[in-house]
């Protein structure tokens, strides 16, 4: 039965492996991750300095991730220097500039390894309290869950987050059941390397001291010892070597984790769904009360023991509904326990059933039963899946966009457009190439880049806000009268819309773009990993009825520092005898 065991497990790591590699690549080389996790990276590299720059520009997401990913693409600089690819560091930063798909590629896989690591997690943490057949069989629900295939497949933190958090569960569940001194070791590293990839883990001190408090308590051991002192210090000590700016830069780190705190409290473009067993959703109501009935059933047959178990979910589940900011992927890390507790409700069912078949057929009955159970939730999941990867097969709306722009829009057009824009050219890739010492090297293909059409004036700004007062001077129309095009992430409009009275401001001023601007295209997403664009033009762009606020006066410095990147470039160029048409 381990072999069985452990070759069914090893299959389902390898069939959600593979799984996640599918459409991997998905947007390159237009990038629709999270920029943010972009900007980390691009700052650790110096891409735009020249020189390595660890300290991160905000704390509201911890970066241990983003550390993490960087080794992996360090590795993979060295192997191109070994073969030759890469001549120096400058080259990895043009590349970062130039053609960066790879190293999104490698942030991605960071991510796929996390989460075929986080099922082999999943099933020693239910061998601990469940039989083989049921750990095996919610391995295999949450691998093909469709919101953690999702974010598997992105360079964000919600995973690996999910790694650690289940980690420091399996030790925790050790520490009561063993309370040796390595589970309080291995707990307390989890728990801080967890807070240092996203701060939320750090609740998990709450159940490691209370499994602490229920061995000390069994054992007639001493509730104050050198364990457990050890436990509530060590995952600040962890947390404090893997963040270590967070140290030498208190006041900034704790501004943006104050920051962090307000903005999950005060709401994020007013989203406030709850969701009590995530993942199947609440269509599929039969599962979502199996779940509740197995909870019961798994108490009343292990009592004290379970309690712990069902307690660590339950805490993560009111610590995080407490906000106003609640998204899908908030809740990965209680998806494994609900999907164990599904398993088991589901064994169970299936037992209850044969029972009242003739012992001589009793084991083929249940075993058919736990199919026929099984196969009503695989199939809505397999279904979501496929829709899903189906989706990543067509040209995301950021891809779309770029196209229809260079197609449409003549080069040297002004855009203003909110953050994150299609990525069409941008006057710091110029900006770049002047500082690199290897300017000679890509002196051809900055020409070639130059010598397109469509190099546009972009000027993103930043107009959505997380409460309805802040910035509302940005959300009027007269500031962006003098940009003859108007590109809008409607993802955001959309839920200021959702609530008219709470931003009477941003409400008006989508109304007033769609009335006295033209819609000239808009490109509708097939899946919530990217946005509905849409690109309105200005019938009549005019500078002097534009309010001269942040966005003129930026806009101004933009057209001074791009006119001056081109003269360096032009005045370089006539140094070397090199024509300089193509500017």
């Amino acid at each position: 039965m381990r072999k069985t065991a452990k070759f069914l497990l090893l299959f389902v790591l390898f069939f959600a492996f593979i799984l996640r590699l599918r459409h991997l690549g998905w947007g390159f080389p237009d990038f629709l991750e999270d920029t943010l996790s972009v900007d980390f990276l691009r700052d650790f590299w110096g891409v735009y300095s020249g020189r390595f720059n660890f300290r991160p520009f905000r704390y509201d997401w911890s970066p241990f991730y983003y550390y993490l990913v960087f080794v992996v693409q360090y590795l993979y600089y060295l192997g191109g220097r070994l073969s030759g690819h890469f001549a120096d560091l400058t080259a990895l930063r043009l590349e970062w500039v130039f053609a960066p798909a790879n190293l999104y590629y490698l942030g991605r896989l960071v991510s796929v390894a996390f989460a075929t690591a986080t099922l082999g997690v999943m099933y020693r943490l239910g061998r601990l309290l469940f039989n083989t057949g049921v750990v095996l069989l919610g391995v295999l629900f949450f691998s093909l869950d469709p919101i953690f295939l999702r974010y598997s497949q992105t360079m964000q933190s919600d995973v690996p987050q999910l790694f650690f958090f289940l980690l420091a569960g399996y030790f925790i569940i050790l520490i009561q059941r063993e309370g040796q001194s390595k589970n309080y070791l291995y707990a307390g590293i989890a728990i801080g390397l967890g807070a240092a990839t996203k701060y939320t883990p750090i609740i998990l001190m709450v159940p490691a001291l209370l499994a602490h408090y229920q061995r000390a308590k069994k054992h007639d051991e001493a509730l104050i010892s050198g364990k457990a002192v050890g436990l509530i210090l060590l995952p600040f000590i962890v947390f404090a070597c893997a963040v270590p700016y967070a140290l030498l830069d208190p006041a900034n780190f704790l501004n943006w984790v104050s920051y962090q705190i307000y903005h999950l409290r005060s709401g994020h473009f007013t989203n406030r769904s709850r969701w009590l067993f995530p993942g199947i959703g609440p269509q599929h109501w039969q599962l979502n009360a199996l779940i509740l009935l197995s909870a019961l059933y798994f108490t009343a047959k292990r009592k004290k023991s379970s309690l712990l178990f069902l307690f660590i979910p339950l805490l993560y589940y009111l610590f995080i509904i407490k906000n106003a900011t609640v998204f899908d992927y908030y809740l990965l890390p209680i998806y494994p326990f609900f999907y164990l507790l599904l398993a088991n409700g589901i064994s169970a069912l299936a037992a209850v059933t044969a029972s009242r078949v003739t012992s001589q057929g009793r084991k083929t009955f249940q075993a058919a039963m736990m199919l026929v159970f099984s196969g009503c939730l695989l199939f809505p999941l397999l279904k979501a899946d496929i829709q899903y990867l189906r989706a990543k097969e067509q040209k995301n709306t950021y891809t779309l966009a770029r196209e229809w722009i260079e197609k449409n829009i003549a080069g040297r057009t002004l855009l203003i457009s909110e953050i994150p824009p299609p990525p069409v050219r941008e006057y710091r890739v110029v900006s770049y190439i002047v500082r690199s010492p290897a300017f000679e090297k890509s002196l051809p293909e900055l020409l070639r880049r130059l010598a397109r059409k469509p190099i546009y004036h972009i000027q993103m700004m930043k107009i959505n806000t997380s409460s309805p007062g802040d910035n509302a001077e940005l959300y009027e129309l007269d500031n962006y009268r003098l940009f003859p095009y108007f590109i809008v992430n409607y993802n955001v409009a959309a839920r200021y819309l959702k609530e008219p009275a709470q931003y009477p401001v941003q409400n008006r001023f989508y109304q007033e773009l769609a009335n006295e601007f033209q819609q000239a295209a808009r490109f509708v997403p097939g899946n919530e990993l990217e946005p509905e664009i849409i690109i309105y033009k200005n019938p009549h762009p005019d500078l002097t009825t534009s309010t001269p606020l942040a966005s003129v006066r930026t806009f101004k410095k933009v057209q001074k520092e791009y006119r001056q990147k081109l003269d360096t470039i032009r005045s370089y160029l006539a140094a070397r005898n090199i024509s300089a048409q193509a500017l």
